[in-house]
């Protein structure tokens, strides 16, 4: 509930939110389906699904130009949108747009900013981030064309979609120019049970081994 009113709560008015629901069986389908906002779209699925197919649904969204995915407990400051489209405004030539977050925990508390980031990455300067560990990656926040996600097949089928995001968007620069950065903190990551934590050795191993086969 909280992810879902921080997007409508957002002060720039023209998006639209799709929300990938998967046979929830905690009420939360039922108050989803309870809201009247014409904003909101709602696609559930008729089975379970497992994470890589949820996401996957998103390739055959009907989106507008431009997208950003968010984790269901994730959240966004009421300015993310606003300052997105200024930077897309004022950077129109770049592939990919992101701003500085915080992180939070389970009970949304604030623990640590993210690793501080320049206001422009190149496909090397972004994957030099990632090797020397001065960068913080994650799924949310990150604002591309979404002819640029569908081009790309979308987030890569990787188990449990673990090293999934690092691939996407380095994927994404590789056909790009470069990403544009704001400044200002615009979003929490929450952290609590992370999927890495719970995943089974085998899903870690083969995730990896295709994250390095693809810098490879």
């Amino acid at each position: 509930k909280e992810c879902v009113h921080s997007v409508l709560n957002q002060t720039y008015p023209d998006f639209q939110l799709h929300i990938l629901e998967n046979c929830s069986n905690d009420g939360t389908r039922e108050w989803l389906d309870s809201l009247s906002d014409v904003r909101i779209e709602i696609i559930h699925s008729p089975q379970v699904l497992s994470i890589e197919e949820n996401w996957a649904r998103i390739v055959g969204l009907s989106k507008n130009e431009f997208m950003t995915m968010i984790g269901h407990d994730d959240v966004l400051e009421p300015f993310f949108l606003e300052e997105m489209n200024r930077l897309i405004n004022e950077y129109p030539d770049a592939g990919l747009y992101l701003a500085h977050f915080n992180y939070i925990n389970h009970k949304g508390e604030f623990l640590r900013k993210c690793k501080a980031m320049r206001s422009a990455y190149t496909f090397e300067n972004y994957l030099e981030g990632i090797l020397k560990n001065e960068l913080d990656i994650n799924g949310t926040g990150y604002v591309l064309r979404s002819t640029d996600y569908d081009k790309i097949g979308g987030i890569p089928k990787l188990p449990k979609l673990l090293y999934a995001d690092y691939v996407l968007w380095l994927e994404t620069l590789r056909h790009s120019s470069y990403m544009a950065v704001s400044g200002k903190f615009c979003f929490s990551y929450r952290i609590h049970q992370s999927m890495t934590s719970v995943s089974r050795d085998v899903d870690l191993q083969s995730a990896f081994l295709k994250f390095v086969g693809y810098l490879t």
